[in-house]
């Protein structure tokens, strides 16, 4: 009797481990973070398990009524997606898995090795949640070693932002594209356009250029991952063939912001984000016919984006717009 009274005290002690490990928030954003409640939680886990390999099957296993009330632990589940390979989405405030430092992903890998050593029913599950994610790579075939696949290498820099995957050479591409990111009122402006405004009803979103560059400028800010690719905003910017951008070919970077703004001004016409670009970075460049001889003189406005500045022989960029001015 006094066995059986210890063997149900400890399966109440891990059921109530495992309700705290299923209910336990995400801590950890980076691998450098380090969540030690989440680590106690699993190594005592693992411990009593290790103790009591009877309760294994009836703690691991999803298939298994054990904790006497008809509700299902599923610890091996709950530990290889919530704690280890859970991906994230969209609706996700911070991203998964709960384990992303050494730290606690060693502890658990090593609750998941107790719960399977000498369980054939919990090894058996472990299993069918492995194989769907060996049917299928994570580089689609595209890279030579991928046995060395580690999540860590594609999560966002400890710095905090996203890069930019250079397709060819668009490396000027690239550059604008983090410049309008690091000026905040420009990339609110952009990413608050209505879809309804920039897209058509019967135009494809692969199609809008807007669209596309809001996807980027999006990504930027709220993913967790390393990198974006520009792949479809390449296809949705297209020359005047209707060519989708040839990303090996460089293009003139001044041209290209030009051309860019040129089609969200157009798209935007006659609509209640008209003014949307210029009213963040739009300037009026005057130019001035003063006569010598009286008193005359004519002003001609050309608005722009942006402008081409001398810095030989200037000791701040402030003096470089001094020189377009002269009599």
């Amino acid at each position: 009797a006094r066995v059986a009274t210890s063997e149900q005290e400890t399966l109440e002690l891990v059921s109530n481990l495992v309700d705290k490990i299923q209910a336990h928030p995400i801590i950890e954003t980076r691998t450098t973070d380090s969540d030690q409640v989440l680590q106690g939680l699993l190594n005592l886990c693992e411990a009593l398990i290790a103790q009591h390999p009877e309760l294994k099957e009836r703690v691991g296993s999803s298939r298994s009524i054990a904790d006497g009330h008809g509700q299902k632990l599923g610890l091996v589940s709950e530990v290889f997606s919530n704690c280890l390979f859970k991906l994230p989405n969209e609706r996700t405030d911070l991203p998964p898995p709960k384990c992303k430092s050494p730290q606690s992903r060693k502890a658990a890998f090593g609750l998941l090795a107790v719960l399977c050593q000498g369980c054939d029913v919990n090894l058996f599950e472990l299993l069918q949640l492995m194989i769907p994610n060996h049917l299928v790579t994570h580089s689609r075939g595209n890279k030579p070693f991928e046995w060395e696949f580690l999540s860590t290498h594609e999560e966002k820099s400890r710095t905090g932002y996203v890069g930019i995957k250079n397709l060819g050479c668009i490396c000027y591409m690239n550059a604008f594209f983090q410049q309008i990111y690091m000026q905040p009122t420009l990339r609110s402006t952009i990413l608050s356009i209505p879809q309804n405004v920039h897209t058509k009803e019967a135009e494809d979103i692969k199609d809008s250029v807007i669209y596309q560059l809001q996807h980027i400028l999006g990504y930027l800010q709220e993913s967790e991952k390393q990198f974006c690719s520009p792949a479809g905003f390449c296809h949705a910017f297209k020359d005047f063939d209707g060519n989708p951008t040839n990303v090996s070919v460089q293009m003139d970077a001044n041209e290209f912001l030009n051309m860019l703004f040129d089609r969200i001004d157009t798209k935007l016409k006659s609509t209640e984000c008209e003014k949307a670009l210029e009213s963040v970075m739009g300037g009026v460049l005057v130019n001035q016919l003063i006569c010598k001889g009286c008193p005359h003189r004519s002003d001609r406005d050309e608005p722009f984006y942006c402008m081409s500045v001398h810095i030989k022989n200037k000791k701040t960029i402030q003096e470089s717009p001094g020189s377009f001015c002269g009599r």
